[in-house]
């Protein structure tokens, strides 16, 4: 099959779920190709971008952010275009059909980008505001192709909380194959309107091969470590508070935080104020074999996610399924699909958003109880190997979207079960 990738950014080094779908595919032997906005400018990039060349077959958009620079080189555009395509030039610009996005000059943009007109089996787009953008350049003409959405999480929170219920509407009406990471997402897509029999469950995964089940030293210092975008969601404020109550009796506690963003300044102001910055240390970002080692040696992974006063969610993270296919505990919360992955006293511990205290006596009995984390880090490695295996999760992504492209789907790909 010929797949395009239509995305904000590419590549991200925390969307790690987008790069292994690709990668996957190719493996498979199709023809995958990458529309984004642009990089995400991290300055760090993961080592299967190079592996597989994958910027040689990433196509940018390229809208200037300037304002005179945008309109001169939209003339420019348009001039060049506009004698053997008029039609899709002056739609570009219906700003009562494509609202904002015509404003902004974007969808012209992407319309020349295009031009004369990309055609492929599936179009593949991670969030459903970008799905949302399939639908608009099919309309145009530019794009051909049947349309996948996966949804996440802000693309089904903040986004509907901030645009409305309608703001999938068209989307649903004329999508061709809906897929939710989880089952609670799963079930608010049928909430807002998509079709039951459009939408599926298809769970992300890990690849087994690159993980092993390890186990600390006894002897050694009891570390805890995050793995995330240092953004409201990630609830990283609470770990940081849970683990400096825990710091004066514990002084052997570390907890490492790997990763970077907006908050960072006020995390690490946080710290400071705590008097715990022995104990507590935000790494930055790590490329992956770094991370892998940070992995290795800590007993258990903090997830502390939470809803953002903007009302954004998680989906389900990906390093927690890495995590747990080391054998490492996850402390998490009861939060969106966490709870399908964290099965609370089994493969992990969950408590209520926000609540600190309560995470820091989980805390504190998993430092307590060896067994306990070995016991909750074998039974984690089983849930990986079943339900989110890598391997087993491409496969059945190639599968429906061979059945959507073919027009039909045989019943072992029916509802959830996928």
């Amino acid at each position: 099959m010929k797949i395009a990738f239509l995305l904000r950014e590419f590549p991200v080094l925390s969307e790690t779920f987008i790069l292994n779908q690709i990668t996957g595919l190719l493996d498979q032997g199709h023809d995958v190709e990458i529309y984004a906005d642009g990089p995400r400018g991290e300055g760090k990039v993961h080592a299967a971008v190079e592996q597989y060349d994958l910027l040689e077959k990433t196509y940018y958009w390229g809208t200037p952010s300037g304002r005179a620079q945008k309109l001169g080189q939209a003339a420019g555009l348009i001039a060049r275009h506009f004698p053997t395509h008029p039609a899709m030039m002056l739609n570009s610009l219906n700003i009562f059909t494509y609202g904002r996005r015509a404003r902004s000059l974007k969808l012209l943009y992407q319309v020349a980008g295009l031009l004369p007109q990309r055609a492929y089996d599936i179009i593949h787009c991670h969030f459903g505001f970008n799905g949302n953008v399939a639908l608009d350049l099919r309309k145009l003409g530019v794009l051909k192709g049947k349309i996948a959405t996966t949804f996440h999480g802000i693309d089904i929170t903040k986004y509907v909380r901030t645009h409305g219920k309608l703001y999938y509407q068209d989307l649903f009406r004329q999508g061709d194959l809906f897929l939710a990471i989880s089952e609670k997402w799963r079930e608010r897509l049928i909430e807002l309107g998509c079709p039951e029999e459009k939408v599926f469950l298809h769970r992300l995964g890990v690849d087994l091969n690159k993980f092993e089940v390890t186990f600390p030293q006894a002897d050694q210092d009891f570390v805890l470590v995050s793995i995330a975008r240092l953004v409201e969601k990630k609830g990283i404020e609470y770990g940081i508070r849970a683990v400096a109550d825990l710091g004066h009796q514990y002084p052997k506690i570390r907890y490492y935080i790997i990763g970077d963003g907006p908050l960072r300044s006020d995390l690490e102001g946080l710290i400071q104020a705590l008097g715990v910055r022995s104990q507590v240390i935000i790494l930055g970002w790590q490329d992956y074999d770094s991370t892998l080692a940070y992995l290795r040696q800590c007993h258990g992974v903090l997830a502390p996610s939470v809803t953002s006063a903007e009302g954004d969610q998680e989906g389900i993270p990906i390093t927690l399924m890495e995590a747990m296919a080391m054998g490492k505990p996850v402390i998490s919360t009861w939060h969106s699909g966490i709870p399908e992955l964290v099965k609370d006293g089994v493969t992990g511990l969950l408590v209520p958003e926000r609540d600190f205290t309560m995470l820091s006596v989980r805390i504190q009995y998993l430092l307590e109880h060896p067994e306990t984390r070995q016991a909750m880090g074998h039974q984690g490695r089983r849930v990986i190997e079943k339900d989110y295996n890598l391997k087993l999760s491409n496969q059945r992504l190639e599968s429906l979207f061979q059945y959507t492209v073919n027009g039909h789907r045989q019943q072992e790909f029916a509802g959830a079960r996928v």
